[in-house]
């Protein structure tokens, strides 16, 4: 499979020092209200997985996958059990194994999503819930630079979304959206968080 972006620039020092494991600090209270208070959580994309502590005391056990083995090392001293995997490929984790699959700020980066949803899927225990976030299209600066002739695409960032593509690739992945919030007024939206449960 061809990457649309080199892997070797999640290995960059400087890009995982900017990372926050896929989230500010906002997410993480935005999601509690769609967690279970045990079970078993995957971050996918975790990055080096900021999110590890308060999802520890929530009461998950939690396990990452990425496709940057710095950052992996950086996840698994937080007694994460993680691995590297490149998850548009396959998800290294047994069939119905998670109770929670989570995925923040990772679907841009991708240029191949249609597997990448079956594989949550397939990790992912009938019931379970699937937790998303990504960009908008409809951002109101990414429609003033398309209004200006303006590229709102990047090294990183090769696609965004809406509701109904997000909908419809969750379906394929066999999840139903049941449940989303956008951040900000929704004219200004920028992130999708959606509770996606199959």
């Amino acid at each position: 499979m061809k990457n649309i972006i080199s892997d070797a620039a999640y290995e960059d020092a400087d890009f995982i020092s900017r990372q926050t494991g896929g989230t500010g600090g906002g997410i993480q209270k935005r999601i509690l209200k769609w967690l279970p208070k045990s079970g078993k959580f995957l971050n996918v994309g975790c990055g080096p997985f900021q999110e590890a502590d308060i999802l520890k005391s929530h009461g998950l056990t939690i396990y990452g996958c990425d496709i940057s083995k710095s950052s992996i090392k950086i996840a698994k001293k937080k007694c994460v059990k993680a691995k590297i995997c490149d998850a548009r490929a396959s998800i290294p984790f047994d069939d119905n194994f998670f109770d929670v699959v989570y995925s923040v700020e990772v679907l841009e980066h991708l240029g191949q999503i249609r597997n990448y949803f079956k594989e949550m899927g397939r990790v992912t225990k009938y019931g379970g819930i699937l937790i998303i976030s990504c960009p908008l299209l409809g951002w109101w600066k990414n429609r003033l630079k398309i209004l200006m002739g303006k590229d709102i695409f990047d090294d990183y960032h090769c696609r965004y979304f809406t509701i109904d593509s997000i909908r419809k690739y969750m379906k394929e992945g066999g999840f139903t959206l049941t449940d989303y919030e956008v951040a900000g007024k929704l004219r200004f939206v920028k992130n999708c968080y959606a509770g996606i449960f199959s």
